[in-house]
């Protein structure tokens, strides 16, 4: 799915981090920095296949830590996620 074909369902996205308790609702499609020019290659590079998540205003990073989301039928499971 494309970003423009995802735009109309990011509010409907929500999530859950079960082992540490965290969730969100909605998201967006940029992961940002200063201290890396372009973050979201440097981070593809270094976990390729899985989803990366990244949670504003957390108090700290949670590293590779499993997640439910639970998005609209049409939107189907994001690359490097499982259905259950």
């Amino acid at each position: 799915m494309s970003k423009a074909q995802l735009r109309p369902y990011i509010g409907q996205i929500s999530g859950i981090f079960p082992l540490v308790g965290v969730s969100f609702q909605g998201v967006v499609d940029i992961i940002g920095s200063t201290a890396i020019a372009n973050v979201q290659q440097y981070l593809m590079s270094l976990y390729p296949g899985l989803l990366i998540l990244e949670l504003p205003g957390a108090k700290q990073d949670y590293g590779v830590t499993d997640v439910t989301l639970q998005v609209p039928q049409a939107v189907g499971c994001p690359e490097g996620t499982d259905e259950q």
